[in-house]
């Protein structure tokens, strides 16, 4: 989506969330990756809240493999602040 965000540099490396999401799309079956991965205007963006209403896209943790869901919660941890990676991990799937 053209202008919806400016483009600047940071100063923080984004490698490691790069290296995170690659690695846990890695685990993904081709089914599950194609269910998980969008385009940056698709509707998905759009549609997905915390209030369980609807089914969701994507591959949940109950779906996952003990490899895919570490690798997610690896995810996670390199995406999000410590005190919201606790919350996420102890989370049930």
């Amino acid at each position: 989506v053209p202008g919806l965000y400016e483009i600047r540099a940071t100063g923080v490396s984004t490698a490691p969330v790069v290296a995170a999401a690659e690695a846990f799309l890695a685990t993904l079956t081709a089914e599950q990756r194609a269910a998980s991965t969008f385009g940056v205007d698709a509707d998905e963006w759009r549609l997905w809240h915390n209030i369980h209403r609807y089914d969701r896209a994507g591959v949940s943790r109950a779906e996952m493999s003990e490899e895919q869901e570490a690798a997610a919660m690896a995810l996670l941890q390199a995406t999000l602040a410590p005190t919201s990676t606790a919350r996420a991990c102890t989370t049930s799937p």
